[in-house]
């Protein structure tokens, strides 16, 4: 929103009115809560704060040492009154080090290893882990992972309606493609001379590339194939395509 205020309030207001509401209260709130967009809006802040609670490390204060000249507390972008507490522990903390560096007695705010970090926690971190991967990798194994399309015919329509051959996807199937383009698997394995026990569930460039081929192949073959059927077919090809 705010690279579009020399628009006019028009432009905010009609295109651009979530981002406009979120600017004003991010401006009238900072004259009260400083850095409150940081704090309290921005996604990054909270992902930040997850991994402060889950951080191996904290500042820790030297109670013997420390001479209360409060700069700590003053230079903190999140307003956290480091001075009282002897580590900090609030989820608002960016571990920014402003105020280590500000401090004028060395080594009364340090980064240190917490004292007590539950061990618990990286069983679990390495359990989660253990079974995201191993589900995927059993499944792989198992030849149970699928990865296709859930609509093929709906993703190679163009705007005008038509199915079109340069929309085709290299993680489509080749059964997905040969049912919505009405194309034989055996006409794909006569033209690229594939082997007849091919699994035809597979991906397209999955297909592709162990045998030296492309994606882009197969959508030149089709178009061939049904302008053979109907000369005046024609497809219009997007400005960019994709393998994947």
């Amino acid at each position: 929103a705010y690279t579009h205020i020399a628009g006019g309030f028009g432009e905010l207001y009609d295109e651009f009115l979530i981002g406009t509401l979120f600017l004003l209260v991010g401006v009238i709130g900072s004259l009260w809560l400083p850095n409150n967009f940081c704090r309290y809006f921005c996604p990054m802040g909270a992902f930040l704060a997850l991994l402060s609670k889950i951080s191996p490390t904290r500042i820790y204060r030297n109670e013997t040492t420390c001479i209360d000249c409060k700069r700590c507390d003053r230079v903190c972008p999140a307003q956290i009154d480091i001075s009282t507490q002897p580590n900090v522990k609030s989820a608002e903390c960016l571990s920014c080090g402003d105020c280590v560096n500000i401090c004028p007695v060395e080594n009364t705010l340090v980064y240190k290893m917490r004292n007590t970090f539950p061990l618990r926690w990286i069983v679990y971190g390495v359990a989660a882990l253990v079974i995201f991967f191993g589900t995927v990798f059993v499944a792989k194994q198992a030849n149970l992972w699928q990865t296709n399309f859930a609509n093929a015919g709906q993703v190679i329509t163009d705007d005008s309606g038509v199915k079109n051959p340069y929309l085709i996807k290299g993680s489509m199937t080749l059964d997905s493609i040969s049912q919505e383009f009405n194309v034989p698997i055996e006409a794909f394995l006569e033209k690229f001379n594939l082997p007849a026990d091919l699994d035809s569930s597979q991906m397209l460039k999955n297909i592709a590339h162990p045998n030296n081929l492309e994606v882009e192949a197969f959508r030149e073959f089709i178009i061939e194939y049904l302008q053979q059927q109907n000369p005046d077919l024609t497809f219009e090809q997007p400005a960019t395509m994709e393998d994947h």
